[in-house]
């Protein structure tokens, strides 16, 4: 599925996974994520940002919740299984290059997470598999993935697993 043109940076290797395994499973300081989706899907990550931002003020919990950075990808992408394979792939790293290895490279200790929001359409065991070892090979930092359709049934249960 990736192809080397180049014009790529290289790509950070798995070498640390203790950050990994200490996360899964306890609530994050989500003061550095991004949420990856199609263009069309934007008002859900929008929607995904604020319930986030406001589920910590109202259930008090001992989140610290900043505004993330939504990383659209082009609607077209999603006419074809592998295009969309390949956009989100394409985007996570890009964004892994330019926003999470310069800040890991400052030595500062705060972690980031990722987002991704699947489109309906796709096959979500495929999407899923795919892009998680993209990012824990190529882009180590945690993840979570949540169906397009689910983040409509505005139930407050999602969003703790989500943040879990």
């Amino acid at each position: 599925m990736h192809r080397n043109t180049g014009k790529e940076m290289p790509t950070r290797p798995l070498e640390n996974s203790n950050c990994l395994n200490s996360m899964v499973h306890e609530p994050q300081a989500l003061e550095n994520f991004a949420i990856f989706c199609l263009q069309r899907d934007e008002q859900n990550a929008r929607y995904i940002n604020e319930k986030f931002y406001d589920m910590s003020n109202k259930k008090g919990l001992d989140i610290f919740v900043e505004y993330a950075d939504i990383c659209l990808i082009q609607d077209w992408a999603a006419q074809n299984e592998d295009e969309l394979l390949k956009a989100f792939a394409k985007s996570i790293q890009f964004y892994y290059n330019s926003r999470v290895q310069p800040h890991i490279q400052t030595g500062a200790k705060s972690r980031f997470i990722f987002l991704v929001i699947m489109p309906d359409h796709s096959n979500h065991q495929d999407f899923y598999s795919f892009l998680k070892n993209k990012i824990n090979c190529e882009a180590p930092v945690i993840s979570q993935f949540v169906a397009n359709r689910t983040i409509t049934k505005y139930n407050d249960r999602i969003f703790m697993n989500i943040i879990r």
